[in-house]
């Protein structure tokens, strides 16, 4: 049988769990790293969730489609140990649909192709302009030319819950 010594602090360690918990779950609340949050001068600011971000249309969601399933084909290296590339994300060159970046991984190594963007009646073909892999602190050039370096540039992700390639900028 427990002694009094014993209960007396086990309910003391019991309180400080609870307070530890209780100022936890409040210092979340007033966070200002959550979604809906206060900037510097203490005026709510909104952090769009995935699911308000613009979903990729028309000829852009064509394309990111087409690429995404054909990625395989187009990239100019073989994905490692008999792996498969998945694309991480897109860039379009801002203002156009004819160049696209694609960054695109296999699980064990990343890599990123220019591409450009051929299309008739709605039927796409790509020529690979550049092909990139990591370097020391940007990605390296290991063939073709960087056309459109320093260029305005339209993130697209992979939304899982919509299902769809979305807008991030």
């Amino acid at each position: 049988m427990p002694n009094k010594k014993m209960i007396i602090i086990g309910s003391i360690f019991l309180v400080v769990v609870v307070i530890l918990i209780l100022l936890f779950a409040m210092d979340s609340e007033n966070n200002p790293e959550n979604n809906s949050s206060a900037n510097d001068q203490g005026i709510p600011s909104f952090t769009p969730l995935p699911s308000d971000l613009p979903r990729a249309s028309g000829e852009k969601a064509d394309i990111l489609a087409d690429i995404a399933q054909k990625i395989g084909e187009i990239s100019p290296v073989q994905p490692v140990l008999g792996g498969k590339w998945f694309i991480d994300r897109f860039w379009f060159v801002s203002g156009s649909n004819e160049k696209v970046y694609a960054e695109y991984e296999d699980g064990h190594i990343l890599r990123k192709i220019l591409l450009r963007v051929d299309s008739r009646e709605n039927k796409y073909s790509y020529e690979v302009l550049a092909y990139f892999e990591p370097g020391d602190s940007d990605w390296a050039v290991k063939t073709g030319a960087d056309s459109e370096i320093g260029k305005a540039l339209e993130l697209y992700e992979f939304d899982e819950t919509r299902q769809s390639w979305v807008n991030k900028n």
